[in-house]
C-alpha cells in the first residue's frame, strides 16, 4: 500500500476505507469501533499497516484461518475470549466397537469446519472444504 493515512477518524470508519482499500474484509468489535485513529504510513504491506494501527491502538486482530476475514478487538475483549476458552473441559468416552466411520461423522457433524474429515488418501465426498 503506497499510503494509509486517518486523521481522527473512528475504527470502525476506518476499517471501511482500509478494507475497501486493501481488499480484504474487516470486522471491529463495538468496542474497538469507538477507538479514535490518526494514522499516516508509507510504503508498507496490509498487514504492516493492521499490526502497526492495532499496537499503537491497544488493539488485536486475528484472522479467521478458513475465511480471512480479520476480526479486531480491544485488548480487554480479546483476554475475555482466550478466559472463555479456557473455562472448557475435556471429557472422554469409551466405545465398544465402534464403527470409525459414523465416530468420524459424528464428530465432523458437532464441530463443523473446524474438523477435517479423511479416510486414507481421498477426502471424502462428505467433506465440505474450500481450499
Amino acid at each position: 500500500m503506497k499510503l494509509v493515512e486517518f486523521r481522527a477518524l473512528p475504527l470502525s470508519e476506518a476499517m471501511q476505507q482500509f478494507a475497501e482499500q486493501a481488499e480484504i474484509n474487516v470486522i471491529t468489535s463495538p468496542e474497538a469501533a469507538k477507538v479514535e485513529l490518526s494514522v499516516y504510513l508509507r510504503n508498507v504491506t496490509a498487514k504492516e499497516a493492521l499490526d502497526a494501527i492495532t499496537k499503537a491502538n491497544g488493539l488485536y486482530y486475528k484472522v479467521d484461518s478458513q475465511s480471512g476475514i480479520v476480526r479486531i478487538s480491544t485488548a480487554k475483549e480479546y483476554k475475555q475470549t482466550l478466559a472463555d476458552f479456557q473455562d472448557e473441559q475435556t471429557e472422554v468416552f469409551t466405545l465398544l466397537y465402534p464403527n470409525p466411520y459414523v465416530v468420524a461423522l459424528a464428530i465432523r457433524n458437532t464441530f463443523g469446519n473446524r474438523v477435517r474429515l479423511g479416510f486414507g488418501d481421498q477426502m471424502s465426498d462428505f467433506d465440505q472444504i474450500s481450499d
